[in-house]
């Protein structure tokens, strides 16, 4: 599912109630760093049949991998909540 962060966007590879796995789509010029505290959207296509449900959450990196043409993060979660609006936009 699409993720966003900051000015830029990823796809999760794995998510889960306590946390999430993506890789950015574009090489970011400075991921964030293990640790760090972090905010991000994840875009829920299937969450609601009326279209896309936006959630915002918040975390910690817990681990950064760098690969030739990506970078991958894993975050826990610390808190996340639906959209108020209660519809995303798809990257």
């Amino acid at each position: 599912m699409p993720v966003t962060f900051e000015s830029t966007t990823g796809w999760t590879r794995d998510v889960s109630a306590a946390g999430v796995f993506f890789t950015f789509l574009d090489r970011p010029a400075r991921p964030p760093d293990a640790g760090a505290p972090i905010q991000l959207g994840l875009a829920l296509e299937h969450g609601d049949p009326r279209g896309v449900l936006a959630v915002r959450c918040e975390g910690t990196v817990v681990r950064v991998e760098h690969a030739a043409d990506t970078v991958g993060v894993a975050v826990q979660f610390d808190s996340y909540q639906f959209d108020p609006a209660g519809r995303a936009s798809r990257p």
